[in-house]
């Protein structure tokens, strides 16, 4: 979710008051997608601190999961052709089949019967958000991992995909620019159905 016009629209799709957007916007009036880094991640690091202020989970949930990118592609390609090969398998199997996926992860079932997986993409000791607005940056100060919501929904979006089942993220476990590169991206998912 680089792209502050993605997260203006996602609250407006969610019925989100005009004088909470204004909040969570003001004084970013002009931000455009192509504006500098460094302006975008001030504006999110701000904007996920009033969203976290303003809202509650399922509401955080549903705005930023809307804003994932990624939902096509080369992923959505090698997704496709796993679910046409483990057509009928247990989701054990497909959770399998998916670490061999690249950059899909390594899906299990937990202890409490949660999808669990992550990006462990590792630079100089530290993990890395791969996020392009974060991705080479250096983070000064912690950053919500209500952003990361948007990854998770990425990685959610193809896991439903690729395993036939209805998923809702849980929980950010952990995140690079939630703990200045000291924890990878952890997200858990619910299985729905």
């Amino acid at each position: 979710m680089p792209y502050p016009s993605k997260l203006r629209k996602s609250l407006v799709e969610h019925n989100i008051d005009e004088s909470i957007i204004n909040q969570i916007f003001r004084g970013y009036e002009d931000l455009q997608d192509k504006s500098p880094k460094k302006e975008k991640i001030t504006f999110f690091t701000e904007a996920m601190n009033k969203i976290d202020e303003l809202m509650d989970y399922d509401t955080k949930y549903q705005i930023i999961d809307w804003c994932a990118c990624c939902k096509s592609g080369k992923r959505a390609k090698d997704v496709k052709k796993l679910t046409k090969e483990f057509e009928g398998e247990s989701l054990k199997k497909k959770l399998k089949a998916l670490w061999e996926v690249p950059n899909m992860g390594q899906p299990v079932v937990n202890e409490n019967g949660y999808i669990k997986t992550g990006i462990y993409y590792k630079d100089d000791n530290k993990y890395k958000c791969a996020c392009t607005c974060f991705h080479n940056e250096k983070i000064t100060e912690p950053i919500s991992s209500t952003y990361c919501l948007c990854c998770a929904g990425h990685f959610r979006h193809h896991y439903q995909n690729a395993l036939g089942v209805k998923l809702k993220t849980v929980e950010v476990v952990s995140s690079p620019i939630s703990s200045l590169g000291k924890d990878p991206c952890v997200f858990t998912y619910e299985i729905l159905d």
